[in-house]
């Protein structure tokens, strides 16, 4: 059984839903195994946008249980140009070892020869000798930081029709967000997801001036006032008020939930 969720470039929330089938083509969407729940989580109005993925599965070395899908860029460049996808990304959670890597060639169906590349199939990215990139090195997260990670290669033969990636980061249990999503082609940014606007890459100053917001108590409490949206677990809005510093949770039923709460996201069991 598999389960996808679908996110429009516009940063639409769409639910999770069980048996559903994925739909390729200019959205991100994430498949994954039965041990998968998440959603995304879009921004308000003048806040920063971010994308929360939540994977509850065992710690294993499968990274491909979950993942993020990108949409499929098709003919952004020529063999040879440069092909630079950067973002921020953020690990919540208790794993020991958080991390996630990039794959090339997404199919669906997952098709294993074009994906890892048998033959003279997925040349889609390929290193600066040529060769392609299947799955690019591991990256280390640590818990409860934002960092800026790049991909850095090159367009191959099969990649001037269309380019497809997946991030897998089903090692380890926990949150994953990710946000200032950018890819640029021969130097050019061709395509940006999640903006923070008028922010550049974080840094521990400017993530210390952010919102903070917690629960205690079923009450949700922020360091300053503003709009607050909380999503269940399917992606549904149940509460929301304007320009509040707590919002009483206590009425909602047992079950995960996401609050943003600003420029704040924060992620509670009730």
């Amino acid at each position: 059984m598999k389960k996808i969720y679908l996110l429009s470039a516009v940063a639409c929330m769409f639910a999770f839903g069980a048996n559903a089938q994925p739909v390729f083509g200019d959205g991100w969407i994430v498949e994954n195994g039965e041990t998968l729940t998440g959603t995304f989580t879009p921004a308000e109005a003048a806040s920063p946008t971010l994308v929360t993925c939540v994977f509850t599965g065992e710690s294993s070395n499968d990274q491909w249980k979950a993942q993020l899908i990108t949409p499929s860029w098709k003919k952004i460049g020529k063999e040879g140009d440069s092909f630079k996808l950067s973002f921020d990304v953020m690990y919540e959670g208790s794993g020991a070892n958080p991390r996630f890597r990039i794959a090339s060639g997404k199919t669906f169906p997952w098709n294993a020869d074009f994906q890892q590349g048998s033959g003279e199939f997925n040349t889609q990215i390929v290193d600066q000798d040529g060769n392609a990139v299947i799955y690019d090195s591991d990256f280390a997260l640590t818990a409860g930081q934002w960092v800026s990670y790049s991909y850095d290669h090159f367009i191959g033969e099969l990649g001037t029709d269309s380019i497809r990636l997946e991030i897998d980061y089903g090692c380890e249990p926990g949150t994953y967000s990710f946000k200032n999503v950018k890819l640029e082609v021969a130097g050019k940014v061709v395509a940006e997801y999640f903006k923070e606007a008028g922010v550049t890459p974080p840094t521990a100053v400017s993530e210390a001036a952010a919102i903070k917001a917690f629960v205690a108590d079923g009450v949700l409490f922020a360091s300053e006032a503003a709009d607050v949206t909380v999503y269940n677990v399917n992606g549904v809005a149940v509460k929301s008020a304007k320009n509040v510093t707590s919002l009483n949770v206590a009425d909602l039923k047992a079950g995960l939930y996401i609050a943003k709460f600003g420029n704040a996201t924060v992620k509670f069991v009730k």
